[in-house]
């Protein structure tokens, strides 16, 4: 099975998931179309088992983001990691994310699990940059999720459906820059003093005084 898996992999990254056949990825691994179908009750199924694999193959490899250095750089690599497993596989992520995602059953997937796992680094980010003070706590860790992936996919849409290319060091460097500063804890403003009533009355006595000394 697991040639089966590597030989559809490779099937829906030259030809994408429409034009994946079956028979083609039979005829690849060495077997007769109805092994397959053996395995897997539909093409859909297969490629879910194939995301699945991926997603624990790319588990497997992420490197976990650097505990030490500067937040904004372990930030940006964080998020340079999300846009390389895009670059690297976009048919499987596009498979995922156009046919899965709006599936109403998505979220009990093992695949949203995954990719939950998946995310966790980044979130592991911003969670110490708040504890450390670097960056505001008023703000919803989700909706700072919600954020940088909305930005992560948005940069990478035209790619995914293969109408145009994108930078990751572009696209890493644009996300990043936003996201950090935007969230960066910056020291209160100094408040101006405001002169009490008694002030403002000597203030005006001398400018009176002053006034009447010049006339005479």
């Amino acid at each position: 099975m697991a040639e089966i898996l590597r030989c559809a992999e490779e099937v829906i990254e030259e030809y994408g998931y429409d034009q994946a056949a079956v028979a083609e990825v039979a005829k690849r691994a060495g077997v007769v179309e109805g092994t397959v179908y053996h395995y897997f009750e539909t093409k859909r199924d297969l490629y879910i088992a194939v995301a699945e694999a991926w997603y624990r193959r790319v588990l497997d490899a992420n490197q976990p983001t650097p505990a030490s250095g500067s937040l904004y750089d372990r930030l940006r690599a964080a998020i340079r990691s999300e846009l390389m497993i895009i670059c690297e596989s976009p048919a499987v992520v596009r498979f995922i994310l156009m046919e899965l995602r709006p599936d109403p059953a998505f979220r009990d997937m093992q695949i949203f699990a995954m990719n939950r796992k998946l995310t966790a680094a980044l979130t592991r980010v911003l969670k110490d940059g708040i504890a450390r003070g670097e960056l505001v706590d008023h703000i919803p860790l989700r909706a700072v999720r919600d954020m940088i992936f909305g930005g992560i996919e948005h940069q990478t849409w035209a790619f995914l459906r293969n109408e145009g290319d994108f930078s990751v060091d572009d696209a890493t460097d644009a996300i990043s820059y936003v996201i950090y500063n935007g969230l960066k804890r910056r020291p209160p403003a100094a408040v101006e003093h405001s002169p009490s009533l008694d002030e403002r009355v000597e203030t005006l006595e001398r400018i009176v005084a002053s006034s009447l000394n010049s006339k005479t």
